[in-house]
C-alpha cells in the first residue's frame, strides 16, 4: 500500500496521520522520540506494511509480475493498489478524493516543522503534483513509477510497470476488496486497542 491507503487507514486523528506519513523515515525504536499518538502512527505504518507484504493475495499478485520485476514486484503492487483505491474511491470514503487529498496536505503542511527531511521532501512533491488526488489517473501512476525507477537506478525495470500491470488490472481490482477488508480490520483493531 502506498500513501493514499496509509492515509485512509490512519483514521481521523491528525497525530496518527502524521506518524503514519513519516513511518518510512523512522528506523528501529526511534519512534520513542515522538509523542504517544505519533508513535502509534509510525507503528501503524509498519503494521500496514507487514500485513500487506505477508498477505496471500499480495504474494499472488507479486508472483504474477515477478518474471518482469523480480525483487521490485512489491513496489509495483504497492503503487498500483493506490491507483485501484483512487479509481474506486467512492466505495471507501464519503468525501471526494480531491477534498480528502487537500485535507491530508493541509494537516501535514501545518506541521511541516515536525517532518523528517525525507518526508518533508515528499510533501513538496505531493503539493506540486496534487498527490494523492491525481492517483486516479494512470498518467500519474506512470510518473510515480518513472520517478521510482530514476531513484533506484538503471537496473530497475519499474518504467515498464504501467503497461505490464494493466494486464492484470481486473484480477488485482477484484482481489483488492478482500485485501482492503483485511487491512481495515487489522488497523481498526490496532487503533481501538490503543484507544484512538
Amino acid at each position: 500500500m502506498n500513501y493514499l491507503a496509509h492515509f485512509l487507514l490512519s483514521g481521523p486523528n491528525h497525530n496518527v496521520i502524521l506518524g503514519n506519513f513519516i513511518g518510512d523515515s523512522i528506523k528501529g525504536s526511534d519512534f520513542n522520540n515522538y509523542s504517544h499518538e505519533i508513535a502509534l502512527g509510525i507503528k501503524l505504518h509498519r503494521l500496514i506494511d507487514f500485513t500487506t507484504d505477508t498477505h496471500p493475495l499480495v504474494k499472488k499478485h507479486n508472483a504474477l509480475i515477478a518474471p518482469v520485476f523480480g525483487k521490485y514486484s512489491g513496489i509495483v503492487t504497492d503503487v498500483y493498489y493506490d491507483f485501484i483505491l483512487a479509481t474506486n474511491w467512492g466505495k471507501y470514503h464519503t468525501e471526494s478524493l480531491k477534498q480528502y487529498s487537500e485535507k491530508m496536505v493541509t494537516i501535514l503542511t501545518k506541521r511541516q516543522e515536525e517532518l523528517p527531511h525525507k518526508a518533508m521532501r515528499f510533501l513538496g512533491y505531493m503539493i506540486k503534483n496534487d498527490i494523492p488526488h491525481m492517483y486516479h489517473q494512470i498518467t500519474t501512476i506512470e510518473q510515480v513509477y518513472k520517478g521510482l525507477a530514476y531513484r533506484i537506478g538503471n537496473e530497475s525495470p519499474l518504467h515498464l510497470a504501467p503497461e505490464a500491470v494493466l494486464e492484470y488490472h481486473t484480477l488485482f481490482e477484484k482481489d483488492f476488496e478482500t485485501l482492503w477488508t483485511d487491512l481495515k480490520l487489522k488497523t481498526s483493531d490496532f487503533l481501538s486497542n490503543a484507544n484512538i
